[in-house]
């Protein structure tokens, strides 16, 4: 038999890639192996060239070194914030307090629950992080002339970071619905949100 977890996350995958129902595996293949080589090829690359296009890059750079780690700092709390509030938000949007009743009345343990929402969002926000992440990094492996591994290293970095961020997103999801599950008026106001 297979786990509760994974029924969970196998349905809420289902559900976020339900619009290429017939071809879900194979498309999420192709998006990842673009997206790959869109993060570690195409996008340094087009801003390597767009910005040569607009300023000179040697003398671009000094400005860049000087002014990056405050830049980079504004860009991963601005990534950071995407990605724990659009999952709040969506899940706000859609208060699912009576599939929690569900679940919880045929033997589902929350953390079944939560895992599961978890590992089933995981490749969705994944994608996101890998498509809007690279232009922002482009840049800054550019100026600081990073190589492949390093940026595989940072990117990896990021990607801590955002499985901690959704589990974070996830977290408060599941106290906010449990809170306005607790009583009737709850529920009244978790439908009005």
């Amino acid at each position: 038999m297979t786990s509760k977890w994974y029924s969970i996350a196998k349905a809420e995958y289902q559900v976020s890639t339900s619009s290429m129902r017939s071809s879900r595996t194979r498309n999420m293949v192709a998006l990842l192996a673009f997206g790959l080589i869109w993060a570690i090829f195409l996008a340094p690359f087009m801003i390597g060239t767009i910005m040569e296009l607009i300023l000179p890059f040697a003398s671009l750079q000094i400005l860049l070194v000087t002014i990056f780690p405050g830049l980079m700092r504004a860009v991963m709390f601005f990534l950071w914030m995407i990605i724990l509030i659009i999952p709040l938000s969506r899940a706000l949007q859609e208060i699912k307090i009576g599939q929690w009743e569900i679940l919880l009345s045929n033997d589902v343990r929350t953390r079944d629950i939560m895992i599961g929402s978890f590992l089933g969002k995981l490749p969705i926000y994944g994608l996101l992080v890998l498509y809007l992440a690279p232009p922002f990094f482009a840049l800054f492996f550019l100026a600081f002339e990073v190589t492949l591994i390093g940026q595989i290293l940072i990117y990896l970095t990021l990607f801590i970071a955002v499985l901690t961020t959704i589990w974070l997103s996830n977290l408060i999801t599941v106290a906010i619905q449990a809170k306005l599950g607790e009583s009737p008026r709850g529920k009244d106001i978790a439908n009005g949100v």
